[in-house]
């Protein structure tokens, strides 16, 4: 098929997972409370992804081992039109029990055609703790309900004995069957543009065009690997400590680009942890597939960049635990950076580095006012590390989801609590040539006293600053209960009763800076304190710009010469 037509059919298949995205998204009960992380893809027949739609692009990387594994225990030729396999195994393909992920096979004319497979995240499947992340877990088993590849539809047929299973062993109740559902449901819409190309180009030009999709990927990427230089580069980056026993956890990444290739090896990285801080193997894969993707953005996300990255993840890691060890609150935001630090090495100012990652929290428990259980799960990002040539972004959108931050309003809702903060926190972005993006702190009471919180910081330590660049602020939750004076801190995960007016403060951290601060544009320096964002002591004391009057303008000369420049 000529390059034209490849193309149309590409921006169909894309079009195609984006309405599903959008169908889900309509559907869904959740939708209505909370934002939902979620992804569609399109795969071929043999399992390989070909286009994904606008959801998240941390999510879209788990897919590929899911379809990998759903095929090894599942042959095509067993599964029919209308069935949808299910899992949220993280030792099969998946990331943490809360994310379930599907799959499900397109027909045309009695033949299969191929897959669209999907991933989505739920508020709570069950577990010690509300949302899944009791920070006190020491085993899978703790953190809820886990289960291997399964038909929840039978050629097109509910299971309800089975939804019922889930619905009984969620707080989420009956909306998790009716999420599940929806997830399904999108899948027929993907599935009616598919057999609509498949009419138009025909059952087999269709298929050898979904081929090509993939290898115009992969030759892309390999042209751009080509011209670059060979490289072994490595870093390591804090994961935090180990619960209980407080040792430094370190993610250990070498990334070696040859010829064509791009490998990324964590041997070296510490030993899988006793608490719920291991990243499953989806989720590295995924991650890894996240920090390439952000150094190719030009580059579909297509089994094209998948078999241009060849991942080494040791057993029995901080990056590939062996079961049944917990892996609610995974090192994420560490694995990133660690291969992100390298790939900046190798393509140069295009990947960012020193990010503050994402924090996430759950409240959850039992509402005496409602007579209900209720959970609401959600992230907030901090700062983006800032890169040659910008600063790093504000905490606008979540670092590895299409979804928006969640919204005073739906957590109020939601959950019985009230916010009492929520906005940027001054001189927490590194200070550099080019600033590192703010931190975003959150601070609400809780109502009922039959309310759990869970929390994590994302970001194990400040975020590293590059070329001379400052770090940026820590994370940091803390929580105070009134009622009997106590006060906790911690820039690691919590779980626990706050109590009647216990106050949970949340605070991300903000990204690292790139380049010495002295460097920085004077009047860049004057917006940020206009803005809020750097501190009239900042501006003096660490960027070296005096201003005056009460218009605050930069004064010139009196700048030069703090500079050490006049």
């Amino acid at each position: 098929m000529g390059p034209t037509t490849t193309e149309i059919v590409g921006s169909a298949l894309r079009a195609a997972a984006e309405k599903a995205e959008e169908i889900m998204a309509a559907a869904s009960p959740f939708s209505k409370t909370q934002y939902i992380s979620r992804s569609y893809a399109i795969f071929t027949r043999e399992g390989k992804m070909t286009a994904h739609g606008s959801g998240s692009r941390f999510l879209a990387g788990l897919l590929p081992l899911f379809v990998e594994s759903v095929l090894e225990l599942n042959p095509l030729h067993t599964i029919s039109p209308g069935d949808f396999i299910v899992t949220n195994d993280p030792y099969t393909c998946g990331s943490s029990l809360p994310v379930i992920l599907g799959v499900s096979p397109v027909y045309f004319s009695k033949r299969p055609l191929a897959l669209v497979a999907s991933a989505c995240s739920y508020s709570d499947l069950g577990g010690s703790a509300p949302g899944g992340m009791p920070a006190q877990a020491r085993d899978i088993f703790q953190e809820g309900l886990r289960f291997s590849p399964v038909r929840v539809f039978k050629r097109g047929i509910p299971n309800e004995g089975l939804f019922a299973v889930l619905s009984h062993n969620s707080r989420s109740g009956s909306n998790l069957s009716k999420g599940i559902k929806a997830q399904f449901w999108a899948v027929q819409t993907a599935e009616k543009i598919l057999s609509g190309l498949a009419g138009k180009y025909g059952f087999e030009k269709l298929m050898r065009c979904m081929e090509e999709i993939i290898e115009n990927s992969r030759r892309s990427i390999a042209d751009r690997l080509q011209t670059l230089p060979e490289r072994n580069l490595i870093s390591s980056v804090s994961a935090g400590e180990e619960p209980g026993s407080g040792s430094p956890l370190i993610i250990k990444a070498a990334v070696k680009k040859c010829g064509d290739l791009l490998t990324v090896d964590f041997t070296g990285t510490s030993p899988q942890a006793s608490g719920p801080v291991n990243s499953s193997l989806g989720t590295t894969l995924s991650s890894v597939y996240a920090a390439v993707g952000g150094a190719l953005p030009e580059i579909p996300l297509n089994d094209g960049l998948f078999r241009s990255i060849k991942v080494n993840a040791p057993g029995d890691s901080l990056v590939n635990p062996s079961f049944p060890a917990p892996v609610s609150s995974p090192p994420v935001d560490a694995i990133q950076d660690a291969v992100c630090r390298c790939l900046a090495q190798i393509f140069t100012g295009a990947t960012p580095t020193g990010s503050g990652g994402k924090a996430h929290f759950t409240v959850g428990g039992f509402n005496s006012a409602k007579d209900s259980f209720f959970c609401y799960s959600t992230h907030i990002t901090g700062g983006e590390g800032a890169v040659f040539s910008r600063d790093g972004g504000s905490p606008a959108y979540l670092s590895h989801s299409a979804s928006p931050q969640t919204s005073v309003e739906r957590l109020e809702a939601a959950c019985p609590v009230l916010v009492s903060k929520v906005r940027l926190v001054k001189d927490s972005g590194g200070a550099g040539e080019f600033r590192g993006g703010p931190a975003v702190v959150w601070s609400f009471t809780v109502l009922d006293s039959n309310t759990v919180v869970s929390a994590g910081t994302g970001a194990a330590a400040p975020p590293e600053g590059q070329k001379g660049g400052l770090q940026g602020s820590p994370p940091l939750i803390t929580i105070s209960s009134p009622g009997n004076g106590e006060s906790f801190n911690t820039t690691g995960i919590y779980t626990g009763s706050p109590g009647i007016n216990g106050i949970v403060t949340l605070r991300t951290a903000g990204g690292g800076g790139f380049g010495p601060p002295l460097e920085r544009n004077p009047d860049r320096v004057r917006n940020d304190l206009l803005e809020g964002l750097v501190s009239p002591e900042a501006a003096g004391g660490i960027y070296g710009v005096v201003l005056a009057g009460t218009d605050l303008e930069v004064d010139v000369e009196a700048t030069a010469r703090l500079r050490g420049k006049g």
